[in-house]
């Protein structure tokens, strides 16, 4: 990433950047290189407008809380940005029980009511 900061940027075929990717699968050093390390803030882009958050607040991983915090001071209106249907990443948190990142994601959205 040093030699192209851009590459961190970049979607495959099915429109996923490496971040989605990474977080999906829960591949927790990778999430955090490119979070941490790149110099530019890094895609989110996933598939039918999910977002690397909506992953992140559905999987369990080490420190996810952490990560989700990461994330959002990285890109602070990813918050409020809905998927195909129209949900954030804080409806697929509830749904699934994730009390932790639900937590930390209604703390960084005041305009959840």
């Amino acid at each position: 990433m040093q030699a192209n900061p851009e590459l961190c940027c970049y979607t495959n075929r099915a429109n996923e950047s490496p971040l989605f990717i990474a977080t999906s699968k829960g591949f927790r050093h990778i999430i955090l290189h490119l979070l941490n390390e790149s110099l530019i803030c890094p895609s989110f882009q996933g598939i039918n407008g999910v977002t690397a958050l909506h992953a992140a607040a559905t999987h369990t991983t080490k420190d996810s809380r952490g990560i989700v915090k990461l994330m959002v001071s990285r890109n602070p209106e990813i918050v409020k940005e809905a998927d195909a249907i129209g949900w954030t990443p804080l409806h697929y948190a509830a749904l699934r029980g994730k009390l932790e990142a639900t937590q930390v994601l209604t703390q960084c959205n005041s305009s959840v009511s």
